[in-house]
């Protein structure tokens, strides 16, 4: 499967957990989460559960709606 990262900022940033910082960007990606959206500064991960598991993983909370 190939996943398609558009270049951009999205419309609606309150469905996305932006970083910025390199080690949380590779923690994600060695746990299976690739980001939907990338411009010149951050990655942009649509938030969902796969995504809140493996942030808690990296001490990291953050809400989702369900």
């Amino acid at each position: 499967m190939v996943k398609i990262i558009r270049v951009g900022t999205p419309s609606r940033l309150d469905e996305y957990y932006i970083v910025d910082d390199d080690w949380i960007i590779l923690q994600l990606h060695q746990r299976g989460c690739l980001p939907a959206w990338k411009d010149e500064e951050c990655l942009y991960f649509k938030k969902n559960k796969k995504l809140k598991k493996a942030l808690s993983k990296i001490g990291i909370e953050i809400d989702i709606e369900d």
